[in-house]
């Protein structure tokens, strides 16, 4: 593979690549713990409503006292109030820069 990459970067073809931005990731996933991105309440309600439908098809049921939620973007600004008074109402650990606690994921620190 290496041989056929370095002949092509060597023969320096003629054409064009039509680059595209890749699609934002919403959900990560490993073994029995997910996340998911949303940035919205109207997301929040959506994922919420999913999520019964799903706990009612499969009869299990999200642990929201083990869920948390966090700002990608670090510090402690959050920009959507009525997004976290809706998920502290629904049991979700706020996590930000000025929490006194960590998050830990896999045994770590993050």
């Amino acid at each position: 593979m290496k041989s056929l990459a370095v002949a092509v970067l060597a023969s320096r073809p003629n054409f064009d690549l039509q680059l595209t931005a890749p699609r934002p990731v919403k959900l990560l996933t490993y073994v029995d713990d997910i996340h998911i991105f949303i940035d919205s309440k109207e997301e929040f309600l959506e994922l919420q409503g999913r999520l019964k439908l799903y706990n009612g098809a499969s009869n299990s049921q999200v642990t929201y006292s083990k869920s948390v939620e966090f700002p990608l973007a670090g510090g402690s600004t959050f920009n959507n109030r009525g997004l976290k008074e809706l998920n502290s109402h629904n049991g979700l650990r706020w996590f930000d820069s000025q929490s006194l606690g960590y998050i830990k994921y896999l045994g770590y620190p993050i």
